[in-house]
């Protein structure tokens, strides 16, 4: 079934951000050690649940926020002796970051706000 043309900007908007995000994914990658490229990625699960607590008022549980915490203090200290970054790389990693949190975000609403399944939204 065709989709509702109405949200083509918000559509827009996720490819966009998803474009970013695997471009200065890469390109940080390219600046920055396989370890500093980890802890960045890693940090796109709490991210997107603060997107979610600050603009949909959507909460975790406190069980939730301790293993996220733990996940994420794990992957920083199995990587912490082997992070090297440079600034502008460290920049690229975090704009890239917060640009694939932000689409998981918006793509996750698109599909629950409407009922759309993954192939009516690549559909025209």
């Amino acid at each position: 079934q065709a989709r509702d043309v109405r949200f083509d900007g918000v559509i827009f908007t996720v490819a966009a951000l998803q474009g970013l995000a695997i471009s200065l994914g890469q390109a940080s990658l390219k600046m920055n050690s396989m370890s500093f490229f980890q802890l960045t990625k890693q940090l796109q699960v709490p991210l997107v649940a603060t997107i979610e607590y600050v603009f949909l008022g959507k909460h975790l549980s406190a069980l939730k926020v301790a293993l996220l915490l733990a996940m994420t203090g794990g992957v920083c200290l199995a990587n912490a002796s082997d992070v090297q970054f440079s600034y502008v790389g460290a920049l690229m990693a975090a704009v890239g970051t917060a640009c694939t949190s932000a689409e998981v975000v918006l793509y996750s609403w698109l599909q629950q706000a409407k009922g759309w399944e993954t192939l009516q939204l690549l559909y025209k």
